[in-house]
């Protein structure tokens, strides 16, 4: 079931929020994701569902540790890639550094545990 974006639904509105997609990417790569956030936020729920958004929003939510975010974005990603390697492949590699984040954190936390008792 299509998300709107394959039909074209989301295209024109996407082209409307240029400036909006611009900004937020710009603030991603400076690491301030919270502000990138809010740039997103102003676009409409249709707007937000289109690949190149969905690929900020990845990088808000790894910036932020945000692992339940990424995957979800990940697999939404996913099913509005249409079929594009280049979308499929960043939700892919997204979902496994979400992974390896996940246990690197759980073993960090494992070892300060036993740290601490000793």
């Amino acid at each position: 079931m299509g998300t709107g974006y394959a039909e074209g639904g989301c295209m024109p509105c996407l082209l409307d929020n240029r400036h909006l997609l611009d900004a937020a990417q710009g603030y991603a790569t400076l690491g301030l994701y919270m502000r990138a956030n809010r740039e997103l936020e102003q676009m409409s729920p249709d707007t937000r569902q289109s690949p190149e958004v969905l690929a900020v929003k990845l990088a808000i939510f790894d910036g932020l540790k945000l692992w339940d975010l990424v995957e979800i974005t990940a697999a939404q990603l996913t099913d509005s890639a249409e079929g594009n390697p280049q979308w499929i492949s960043m939700a892919d590699t997204a979902w496994r550094e979400t992974r390896e984040a996940r246990w690197r954190e759980r073993l960090w936390e494992g070892a300060l545990r036993r740290t601490a008792i000793v």
